[in-house]
């Protein structure tokens, strides 16, 4: 079996184990730049360990390099909600695979884009509107797919980028975790933020999912869109059903590491739609 199809797999494996049906998410755009065209690519690492206790080979480690741009690609009005608002379309890519020379060895499943029409009054970024509704999803209009060349429609509704696009999702709970100006090194010199940790656990009667996320996030006037770096460790455990709470084991561990490293202005559509 050739090396693309066996990475492409265990990666299609990752984004399953990562999902359980009640999770959802949003958390990657926090506000929208000021003016359109604005763009930035994250850069970083995926890292799964498999925990095989009673293997004579041990356990085993699949790592990816990933990249995951975000741009703001054009603006139009559109109804929403019974009125006219203003609204900014959205264009996130994402391409996750083994480094070669000629870059990201993305394979089959290895990169995706997602091109979506928001309405610009929803990103806020906070927790909660005013009716304490948590932002767990990002409010869509229209917008596309695009995967191996092909583009289809997304539904209109909410978008939910956990788990496929990133990991971190909505938390009940998010912790200040530093102080108000600490600042995150990147390639185009230090940038300040502030910190945050979370923890979310889901649990069902088989399997259950510990998601620690630690977040910096900006003022948004450096790095577009707010978010300037994020590391989740996503631990999956499992048990037989009739089992106790106690008989929970180590099932994988995933490890992501995404921190900003270029941004700016003249962003350009890679979704052709009509």
């Amino acid at each position: 079996m050739d090396r693309n199809r066996i990475w492409a797999w265990s990666l299609a494996g990752l984004l399953i184990l990562t999902s359980l049906p009640s999770a959802s998410a949003q958390g990657l755009i926090l506000n929208l730049p000021k003016k359109d065209g604005a763009w930035v690519r994250f850069e970083g690492t995926v890292k799964q360990v498999e925990f095989r206790p009673d293997a004579a080979e041990g356990d085993i480690t699949l790592d990816w390099i990933q990249q995951l741009t975000i741009k703001s690609v054009g603006s139009e009005t559109a109804q929403y909600r019974g009125k006219q608002v203003p609204c900014r379309w959205i264009e996130i890519k994402i391409v996750t695979g083994k480094a070669s020379e000629a870059g990201i060895e993305a394979g089959p499943v290895g990169e995706r884009i997602y091109k979506v029409l928001v309405p610009e009054e929803r990103v806020l970024g906070q927790l909660a509107d005013g009716e304490k509704i948590p932002f767990s999803f990002l409010d869509v209009i229209k917008g596309f797919r695009k995967t191996g060349g092909q583009v289809t429609p997304v539904p209109p509704g909410g978008f939910q980028v956990f788990p496929l696009i990133a990991p971190v999702m909505h938390y009940e709970a998010v912790e200040v975790a530093g102080s108000e100006n600490e600042e995150v090194p990147l390639p185009g010199g230090p940038v300040k933020t502030q910190k945050f940790k979370a923890k979310r656990t889901i649990e069902s009667p088989t399997e259950r999912s510990v998601n620690e996320a630690e977040v910096w996030r900006g003022d948004g006037n450096t790095v577009p869109f707010g978010l300037v770096r994020w590391t989740v460790k996503t631990t999956l455990e499992r048990k037989d059903s009739t089992s106790p709470r106690q008989g929970y084991k180590p099932a994988t561990q995933t490890n992501v590491e995404m921190t900003a490293h270029e941004w700016g202005t003249g962003a350009k559509s890679e979704v052709t739609s009509n």
